[in-house]
């Protein structure tokens, strides 16, 4: 009888190579290679004690003979598998030339010598088996990230097709193999560094350029893979010509764009709210009240709102509001379905921080960001200050994953960071990862800014690298389902590149954004500045007539501590009447529970009913019983409201006026100051601006800081030892009494103007602007000159008298003057002072001459002089006055002319006496 033999065993794949260990790594020796690293464990046969175990050494000596009896049988193959990654087919040669079969059998060989001769002492060696493999074969790959499966492959020619259909292990078996692996430690918790140094070194560069392909691990999450849960191997290209590449523009054509939701109301409201519930003794029992809500800040009241709705989410109250949910009261999917419209309709509101161009950037995606961190937490919605959204170029070279969903493509994950400076608590800003999605073209990179003080800057300028160090992937948008689409990560082995790749910012996985100015806008009302004093003082002593016609303005003022706050400043000369501040219209609000009739409304409820709720809700847990329940349900009406009609709220329009103005034709004039920190320093900016010319109004003399600078409109003050000041002292020495007759400062507090630099502007959504502090009246100076001036001798007493008016009309040397030529309006008595004990000096005797009212222009001093010369000598000589040592005294008070009618009289200066000495047997002179 003719018998046909054939096989009808299955080949033994590598799991059934009891006590083997097999690993690859790809190197670069003597020319890129896939080496297969195996090696036996002595322990195969060894019992507990580490003796040889009988039984088991024959079982396994059994299992290699057979093994090896597989290998040389001369219809057996064996081939290294890469999936077409690392080579096309099957590598069934080593680099040497002999056949990697011939190489396995030389591995099992002294493995069944030894086990035969009783598997004692030290088991053969391990064996390495290389096979060269060309570098520049991943630039054929159809897209750019690949996943790496390397598998043994033995296979048995001659098998009939019925055996292998039936029992395939005859035919051919594939084991996969696993990557060099070492224990996770803190610096490498994957185990692969090693094997991904190696691979990166081995393959730059692949391109002949720069291409560097990145090794990635992550999870394998295909559930028809025999593979499925276990770690599997990912491979990235990266590279300008022949992979990914990304550049992420920073520059003057395309700067960063920043959003943020704008403040709910730049302004305090005054309302009156209908309807509210003050409850009694229960939730159930309550009574409907009217309150008026006074000078709110709608942002104060929405931000403790959204953080009370995330109390219902904390992990005990959570599960207690589910536990007591049933088909027929619903606590708590109410609550997510709220959430979620109010991180839709938050988001929906984010907008430019700057005034920019309508289609500037991608507002889409950035309110898609902002609804995600909403989704995590409302809380987030104060939390953060700014998204930042940059354009990031993306090339790709071919599909980056063929076989994905080509609507949601995979999408780097990385960390924004400053190079070298690790996340920390101590760091006074945070910056959130963010992902980039790798889709050929153009793309933006959106992350959210948070400061740990936000008052503290307006900005932060920062040298910036997007770190990436993972890539989200099969991301399946047919499961997506609740917002949430299912998708799998991988994770750079190595984030730095290892040497010689390039380093630094030059490092594949890192992308230089460069410096970028982030504006820290804040959202809430800013406080009034306080005007703490206004004063006229004059010098002291004064000796001359010049010295009483100016004096020194201070105004005393306490400002914002808020870097985002700018003091505006004015001082108005010369005004006639005080100004009244104009209060905030106060609107009455009609609402029909369970509606609130606007978002103000439903804040409001919230304030007022919550904190009689509260206790209620937090005996949930506890079991608070029908009570909590129903306060739970009463807490979900509230956030319903709110989420209701937040997408419908208007912030209502700013206040308009502002400070006092001036033009040069009349007598008010008005010197406006804006006063602020300089950026990124405790240095003062201040900004002058007047009607009066293109120049800057005189800057004040500050105390506590010294002026170190002065351009255009602008003048620098450094704070003396370096600590600003919240209370500044400014003053304008040297005022010309006539030309500036009284002063009345005005002040406002302007927040988020300066977020940008000029040219551009902030947005003025985010600009709040306080109402304007004035001080009551107008302060008006009064020189009181304390002791008698004697006047220089002149050849006449015209001339004396000429000379003395020309003083009172002519500005003092540097004093600050509007050079609009007031007139002189004065009054004076004038004596004939004469000495009457002649051994005592200061004995005089006075003898009233007339009383003189003048008003006078400049210019008419020589004829007024003449005028008063005359009247005197007249006097003279129908008295007969004569004395030796005479003078003549004039008591003499200057009126206020531009700030007062006609009629009024408001002294200025007050000479107790202005002195002309009478020359001695001069009848002439007078």
């Amino acid at each position: 009888m003719d018998l046909t033999v054939v096989y009808n065993d299955d080949i033994l794949g590598l799991g059934d190579w009891a006590g083997t260990q097999v690993y690859y790594l790809i190197t670069d020796d003597s020319g890129v290679q896939l080496q297969l690293l195996l090696s036996v464990d002595a322990s195969v046969v060894q019992d507990s004690e580490g003796e040889v175990d009988p039984e088991r050494l024959l079982v396994v000596t059994a299992l290699y003979e057979q093994l090896l009896a597989q290998l040389t049988d001369p219809n057996i193959s064996a081939g290294l598998a890469t999936g077409d990654i690392l080579a096309a087919g099957l590598l069934s040669e080593l680099a040497g030339g002999a056949s990697l079969l011939s190489g396995l059998v030389g591995f099992v060989q002294p493995i069944v010598a030894w086990l035969q001769g009783g598997g004692t002492g030290d088991p053969p060696p391990p064996v390495t088996l290389a096979a060269a493999l060309d570098k520049t074969y991943p630039t054929v790959w159809s897209g750019d990230l690949q996943e790496l499966v390397v598998e043994l492959v033995l296979a048995r020619a001659d098998v009939p097709d019925d055996i292998a259909d039936r029992a395939p292990q005859v035919r051919r078996v594939g084991s996969p193999v696993q990557p060099v692996e070492e224990s996770g430690q803190e610096g490498d918790p994957s185990g692969l560094t090693t094997f991904a140094n190696n691979f990166e070194r081995a393959y730059f560069p692949y391109d002949d350029d720069q291409g560097v392909i990145k090794v990635g691990t992550g999870t394998n999450s295909d559930l028809s893979s025999q593979r499925f849960g276990r770690r599997s191997i990912w491979l990235q290209r990266w590279s300008d010509a022949a992979g990914t590449a990304v550049e992420i523009l920073n520059d003057d054509a395309h700067p960063p764009v920043f959003y943020a939701p704008p403040p709910l109301s730049t302004q305090l409201i005054t309302r009156e709210v209908e309807g509210l519930r003050e409850y009694q003794d229960s939730p159930s029992d309550f009574k409907e009240v009217n309150q008026v809500f006074t000078a709110t800040d709608m942002d104060l009241m929405a931000a403790d709102f959204l953080a009370q709705v995330e109390t219902i989410f904390r992990p005990v109250m959570a599960s207690a509001v589910a536990d007591q949910s049933t088909p027929a009261v619903e606590l708590y999917d109410p609550f997510v379905t709220q959430k979620e419209s109010l991180a839709q309709s938050i988001s929906e509101k984010v907008a430019y921080v700057f005034d920019e161009t309508a289609g500037t950037g991608d507002p889409p995606s950035a309110q898609e960001t902002w609804r995600q961190a909403l989704l995590r937490t409302l809380e987030n919605d104060y939390g953060f200050s700014t998204l930042t959204q940059l354009q990031a170029l993306v090339s790709l070279h071919g599909e980056i994953e063929p076989g994905g969903d080509p609507s949601h493509p995979p999408q780097l994950y990385g960390a924004v960071q400053v190079p070298g400076e690790p996340a920390s608590d101590s760091l006074p800003y945070s910056l959130t990862p963010t992902t980039l999605p790798l889709v050929e073209g153009q793309n933006w990179l959106n992350f959210l800014v948070s400061a740990q003080d936000p008052a503290a800057q307006r900005a932060f300028t920062l040298d910036l690298d997007y770190e990436v160090n993972q890539i989200e992937h099969l991301r399946d948008g047919a499961a997506t389902a609740c917002g949430y689409t299912p998708s799998s990560w991988i994770t750079f082995v190595l984030q730095q590149n290892p040497e010689p790749l390039p380093q630094r910012q030059d490092n594949t996985l890192t992308q230089p954004i460069g410096e970028t100015r982030i504006p820290i806008p804040l959202r809430s009302y800013p406080p009034l500045p306080k005007l703490q004093g206004v004063s006229a003082s004059q010098e002291d002593p004064i000796t001359n007539i010049p010295q009483a016609l100016t004096w020194t303005a201070t105004v005393t003022v306490e400002r914002s501590s808020a870097d985002q706050d700018s003091l505006n400043l004015s001082l108005s000369f010369n005004e006639l009447q005080p100004t009244t501040a104009v209060a905030p219209l106060a609107a009455r609000l009609a609402n029909d529970r369970p509606v609130p009739s606007d978002l103000f409304a439903a804040l409001a409820r919230f304030v007022f009913e919550y904190p009689q709720l509260e206790p209620f809700i937090d005996d949930l847990p506890a079991g608070g019983g029908a009570e909590s329940v129903l306060a739970v349900q009463e807490f979900s009406a509230l956030i319903a409201g709110a989420a209701l009609r937040w997408p419908e709220w208007i912030p209502p329009n700013p206040p308009f006026g502002g400070l006092a103005d001036s033009d040069r034709d009349s007598d008010l004039e008005v010197w406006n100051f804006k006063i602020e920190n300089v950026e990124n320093s405790d240095n003062l900016q201040v900004t002058g601006t007047w009607k009066r010319d293109d120049g800057p109004p005189p800057f004040p003399q500050i105390e506590g800081y010294e002026k170190v600078s002065e351009s255009g409109l602008t003048a620098i003050y450094q704070p003396d030892g370096g600590v600003p000041l919240a209370t500044l002292v400014m003053s304008w020495p040297r005022l010309y009494v006539l030309d500036y007759q009284n002063i009345r400062p005005s002040a406002f507090t302007e927040r988020n103007r300066n977020l940008a630099v000029p040219p551009q502007q902030t947005n003025p959504a985010f600009v709040y602007r306080t109402e304007t502090v004035s001080w009551p009246t107008p302060i008006v100076p009064l020189i009181t000159v304390g002791d008698l001036i004697d006047l220089p001798a002149s050849d006449s007493l015209a001339q004396a008298v000429e000379a003395m008016l020309k003083q009172l009309t002519t500005p003092p040397d540097d004093s600050l003057t509007n050079d609009s030529s007031p007139l002189l309006r004065f009054e004076t008595s004038i004596d004939y002072r004469y000495q009457v004990l002649a051994q005592n000096g200061s004995a005089f005797s006075l003898l009233p001459v007339f009383l003189l009212e003048e008003a006078l222009e400049p210019g008419e001093e020589e004829a007024a002089a003449k005028e008063i010369a005359s009247n005197l000598d007249a006097w003279r000589t129908n008295t007969g006055a004569q004395a030796k040592q005479s003078s003549l005294r004039f008591l003499l008070s200057v009126f206020a002319t531009t700030i007062v009618t006609d009629d009024d009289r408001l002294p200025l200066v007050q000479f107790p006496g202005l002195v002309i000495s009478v020359p001695d047997d001069d009848p002439g002179w007078w």
